[in-house]
């Protein structure tokens, strides 16, 4: 296990390194310089990853646990994590890829990161985190039984 752990983080951050993949950067790209090269490598990799999930799940060789959609705690999640990445300048991905060619920005962004997942789970923020856990979504998926089907209209 750690073996292998070891051997996709050691992937992972090669491939971090060398292809700056970045989901604000992506989106970035597209307003900013209008490139839509770091978009396209977005939605390679999320291609991938959808094609690598669902046809185990299909073939029956994983089998995935499905919980109530948390839907109020996404969309507040959401709003705080985008605003971090704006203000971080890239997402974590990309802090860790920084920080990794010694700039210290990246740093103090990965520090906040870990004080602010602290203080939402164990810290000053836990109460919130502990309010809006509870709101939750009677369905699991969209595609989920009980999805009303001429959603949105």
């Amino acid at each position: 296990m750690i073996l292998t752990g070891l051997l996709v983080g050691i992937f992972f951050g090669f491939v971090l390194q060398r292809g700056h993949l970045c989901a604000t950067k992506a989106f970035r790209q597209v307003w900013v310089a209008k490139n839509m090269t770091c978009m396209a490598a977005f939605m390679l990799v999320i291609a991938i990853q959808a094609i690598a999930v669902t046809t185990p799940t299909q073939l029956g060789v994983i089998h995935l646990l499905w919980k109530l959609l948390l839907w109020f705690g996404v969309i507040v999640g959401g709003v705080l994590f985008g605003v971090s990445i704006v203000l971080a300048d890239g997402c974590t991905a990309e802090a860790w890829s920084r920080s990794g060619k010694r700039l210290v920005g990246s740093w103090i962004a990965l520090m906040f990161y870990a004080v602010g997942t602290a203080a939402m789970k164990y810290g000053a923020l836990a109460g919130v985190n502990f309010t809006i856990r509870p709101l939750k979504a009677p369905l699991t998926t969209i595609l989920a039984p009980g999805f009303p089907r001429g959603f949105p209209p």
